[in-house]
């Protein structure tokens, strides 16, 4: 029975009148009609009473009407309260810690706290481990934040919850043997070694780290410094020192490294420590934000850069400070915090660092507490339409029939503090009215973008970034001044990193300078020259830079001043790499959004060995590298350096032979996807492919032959599908199918347009284009594929409601898959024909059905359809009160959905479990359940199909009669707070 019958029949009821229930419930009036007549068929009982008169309730109509309204309202609490936060009651909470465990991840656990529970008083005072025990046991303190040792005896009655363990950082000389390693024992340098800290600690820290030394046999040293830089370098002036830190702060001074030290004696890790019989609201509220902040890691930094990494060349490591940047990124965190700038756009040209600034605002405004910030690559989109679409797909939000892709995104983003980063928006500009779109419907939401120009909307912030400061021409040219400038800096500091001996002196002073006026202080260009610092001198640099640097007025046409610097900086940089070298950047231009090895060897290599080329091509700033899924690299190009291997491919004349080789590689791999997709492999295959969005949309662009776009693109469907990317690909195939095509292409890519139209509800296209396949499939005499029109044609037809007509088309599709033995297919259709039986009520037969489907699926790993299967299983037995056999249903459907990532089917597995416990009259737990099934519903950007929600509306009822209005919203608010907690581990209903 659907709740919209419900809500009709409520409408009816309580006006008394058709038309005007028709007109509350914005339907016609034959329809409203036609389903309270299906609703009164389906309870066996007359509710309404018709006639000239008017309208009269029955007396069942009485007593039904007083159950709908009771149903309807729980339902509408479970819409409108899905986002409340649960309020901790109101109290005081006193935390007793020592200061190290006051950084890194204190001040935002404090500041999230006091902003989400305002009415909850918080107060903090220093003490030692032992005396925070003793403040507890005397209830002085209600939590303390302590440094236990391995083997600490845990006291009776106290629990604990470990936290972050201290590391200890060494501080080597960048010339040392050691600096060139990552895993330094403390047995290697205990000898040689000592350790320092900063006097200006507490008195608790400093006995603490005293009392550790000590047992390590270190004698410890304490100096005035109080940074991480400052420690280095004096630790290095006396040889090598060992320093206690929670996180890496800071980037090391030039000279010196920091390496993690391993030792177990130097073992000690910050401690939660709390009363077991403290159930207080307030303490259990601060746990939950204290959890949230340790598992979400917005508060840490990661290590310093390994001696065999490579700089990215999109940004600067993660814990190294952008040169030259302070004052701006104090500038972009001011206006972030400001309510009234909501739309900040980075402008200036390529090359000068808007997206390393834009990272660091954003990590700035993260590390404050209060925002999550999703970064949006932009780089490889060219049609503005694709953009909202791409911010979807970055926040998890799929398209659904019943609403925009806006109002999804909207949904998602509402109550969230959120920053967007969106990246390289100056290919798309048209899209800016979709920015303030978003900006209209997500009051909680800032956009900080990066563009070459301004947008020129009217919520727009323009804030233009700079070249780096330059040093000085003319007079007398000192180190010292020279070094003043963060052009210098730069150029130094990255010279470095290929010439570890590199320094600046009176002899290269005044070649440096040139240098870096030359190339007008562009981050990018300064990086590219300085990476060849281990073959040449500043003055040879100097020297091929200016046979490279177009005169005023030549050059690319249409480029400025800067542009024309930064041109004949990646044209330098080309013309120095070696022949084959030269041919892989070119041909590596065409990928758009990164590529794997694999790709690269197939595309751009073919005969050599590709690893070597890329190697040679990171070593010199040219491309970067990335962690990609597994162990597998993926590596980058900056769109200014792609759009210059462009330049150059077109130039040699080998953009054909190129573009075919990507466009058959793709092919390939889209064509081995589809056969992966439906094996063990799947969660695999959907990582990578996504992965491979923005070379998938550059096949596609570039694919004259109509006939092999539209097996490609039929190919596709199962990831688009999976991955919620409906309104593109319907877009795209719609545009293809719009060219014609030969019958056996065109039927593929009608099925993928058919189901496509059908998830967004438009049932009547989804018809249209399926029926035209049917006809295809018919005519070119493939009785697998008439199969799969057929089951798409039934689907359709249950979609609608007309169950006959859809077990018509399931039964006939059967006919055909069995004779073939296709059993995948017929392990669909057997699936549907058990929904058809399950919504008639015959649920002996229903379940014979799933059975018989799921019995191929777990042979073959086919995990799509089995947690679907498994789910309708669950609710089968649910329906025959097999409690237990629901609940094992519900679990492995759970299991699989994970194994999936597929957030809407861990909702709906959830539900389901909350269904079971609810039978078995745990209220409490069944109340968490919903909880997290609602809010991996929403995140998902789905519901609950219709003929589902009667099951799950009653079982809400039960519970929320067992436990009461307050702590039925208290739990389930709970739930929906660890819905990923809740999905990881599971406990078991019984």
């Amino acid at each position: 029975m659907e709740l919209r019958q419900w809500q009709y029949f409520v409408a009816v009821a309580e006006e008394l009148n058709f038309t005007r229930a028709a007109e509350r419930c914005h339907v016609a009036q034959p329809s409203l009609s036609k389903q309270i007549q299906l609703l009164e068929e389906r309870l066996g009982v007359t509710l309404l009473l018709r006639d000239r008169r008017g309208v009269e309730l029955t007396p069942a109509g009485h007593v039904f009407l007083r159950d709908a309204r009771r149903v309807l309202s729980q339902v509408e609490w479970a819409v409108t309260n899905v986002r409340r936060e649960e309020q901790a009651r109101r109290g005081r909470l006193v935390i007793g810690m020592v200061d190290y465990a006051n950084l890194p991840f204190v001040p935002l656990v404090l500041r999230r706290a006091q902003t989400r529970y305002p009415d909850l008083a918080l107060e903090r005072t220093e003490m030692p481990t032992a005396q925070q025990r003793r403040a507890l046991q005397e209830r002085a303190i209600d939590l303390g934040l302590c440094g236990l040792r391995p083997g600490t005896p845990p006291l009776p009655g106290f629990a604990y919850e470990p936290l972050l363990a201290m590391r200890w950082l060494l501080a080597i000389p960048s010339e040392h043997p050691l600096s060139r390693r990552t895993d330094v024992s403390l047995a290697e340098v205990a000898g040689e070694a000592f350790i320092m800290f900063s006097r200006h600690v507490s008195a608790p820290a400093y006995d603490l780290i005293v009392q550790v030394c000590r047992d390590a046999g270190f004698t410890p040293r304490v100096a005035e410094e109080t940074t991480q830089q400052q420690l280095g370098l004096r630790m290095v002036a006396a040889g090598l020192g060992v320093m206690p830190v929670m996180s890496y702060g800071e980037a090391p001074p030039d000279g010196v490294v920091f390496r993690e030290v391993f030792g177990d004696a130097l073992d000690f890790t910050v401690h939660a420590m709390w009363r077991r019989d403290d159930d207080s609201a307030h303490l259990a509220a601060f746990l939950g934000v204290l959890r949230e902040v340790m598992a979400d890691g917005a508060w840490r930094v990661p290590p310093p850069e390994s001696p065999s990494s490579t700089p990215s060349q999109r940004e600067a490591a993660p814990g190294e400070d952008l040169i030259g940047r302070g004052e701006t990124l104090l500038t972009l965190e001011g206006l972030l915090n400001r309510p009234e700038v909501r739309l900040l756009t980075l402008t200036g040209p390529a090359g000068v660092g808007k997206t390393s600034v834009a990272r660091a605002a954003a990590d700035r405004l993260q590390r404050q507490g209060g925002h999550r910030v999703v970064f949006v690559d932009l780089s490889s989109l060219r049609d503005p339409a694709l953009v909202l679409p791409q911010v979807a797909s970055a926040l998890g939000v799929r398209d659904l029939p019943d609403r925009t892709l806006l109002d999804g995104v909207g949904q998602t983003l509402h109550p969230h503090a959120t920053l967007l980063v969106l990246d390289n928006f100056e290919q798309v500009l048209p899209a800016a009215a979709d920015l303030v779109a978003l900006l209209d419907a997500s009051p909680d939401l800032r956009l900080l973008v990066t563009s070459r120009e301004a947008l020129g909307v009217e919520a727009e912030r323009p804030f233009p970034i700079e070249p780096l400061v330059l040093p000085a021409l003319g007079g007398t040219l000192s180190v010292g001044s020279a070094l003043e400038a963060p052009a210098t800096q730069l150029f130094v500091r990255q010279a470095r990193r290929v010439k570890p001996g590199f320094a600046l002196t009176e002899d290269n002073v005044a070649a440096v300078t040139r240098l870096c006026r030359r190339l007008d202080g562009l981050p990018l260009a300064l990086e590219l020259t300085a990476a060849r610092a281990a073959l040449l001198s500043p003055a040879a640099m100097l020297g091929r830079l200016d046979r490279h640097q177009p005169l005023p007025g030549r050059g690319p046409a249409g480029l400025n001043e800067r542009h024309r610097t930064l041109h004949a900086a990646v044209s330098w940089s080309y013309e120095l790499l070696e022949h084959d070298r030269r041919v892989l950047f070119r041909r590596l231009g065409v990928f758009s959004g990164g590529f794997t090895a694999q790709s690269a060897q197939a595309v751009a290599a073919q005969d050599a060995d590709v690893m070597d080329g890329l190697a040679a091509l990171i070593e010199r700033n040219l491309v970067g590298v990335v962690e990609g899924p597994g162990d597998e690299p993926r590596f980058t190009m900056l769109e200014t350096l792609r759009e210059h291997a462009l330049e150059r491919l077109e130039e040699r004349g080998e953009w054909d032979l190129t573009r075919e080789r990507f466009v058959a590689h793709f092919e390939e791999l889209v064509r081995d996807a589809e056969h992966e997709l439906v094996g063990e492999q799947q969660h695999v295959w959907l990582e990578r492919l996504d992965l491979e969005m923005g070379n998938l949309r550059q096949a596609f662009s570039w694919l004259g032959d109509v006939d092999r776009a539209l097996t490609m693109a039929g190919r596709l469907y199962a990831f688009w599908h999976t991955r919620g990317h409906t309104t593109e690909a319907r877009a795209l195939l719609s545009g293809l199918l719009a060219r014609g095509g030969s019958a056996g292409p065109r039927a593929r890519a009608l099925n993928a347009a058919g189901n496509l139209a059908r998830l967004q509800g438009a049932y009547d296209q989804a018809e249209v284009w399926h029926q035209e396949a049917l006809t295809l499939r018919r005519a070119l005499g493939e009785p697998r594929e008439v199969g799969v029109s057929l089951n798409n044609l039934g689907v359709v037809a249950q979609m609608r409601g007309d169950l006959t007509r859809a077990a018509s088309f399931f039964e006939e599709a059967l006919t055909l898959f069995r004779p073939l033995g296709e059993e995948r297919f017929a392990s669909a259709v057997l699936n549907n024909l058990g929904e058809v039986a399950r919504h008639q009520g015959d649920l002996a037969r229903a379940a014979e059905y799933y059975q018989e489907a799921l019995a191929w699926q777990r042979e073959h790993g086919h995990l799509r359809s089995s947690v679907l299967t498994l789910f309708n299983i669950g609710q089968t037995r649910l329906g025959l009160t097999d409690v237990a056999g629901a609940e094992v249903a519900f679990r492995e459907s759970l299991t699989q959905a994970v194994a999936l990532r597929d957030e809407g089917r861990m909702g709906r597995a959830l539900e389901g479990l909350g269904q079971v416990l609810a039978r078995r009259g745990e209220a409490e737990r069944a109340a968490e359940f919903f909880g997290a099934g609602a809010a991996l519903w929403e995140r998902a950007g789905m519901a609950l199909p219709a003929h589902d929600q009667e099951g799950l509306t009653l079982a809400l009822m039960q519970a929320r009669e067992v436990l009461g209005e307050d702590r039925y919203r208290e739990r389930w608010t709970e739930g929906y707070r660890r819905g990923e907690e809740v999905v990881s581990a599971p406990q078991a209903p019984g």
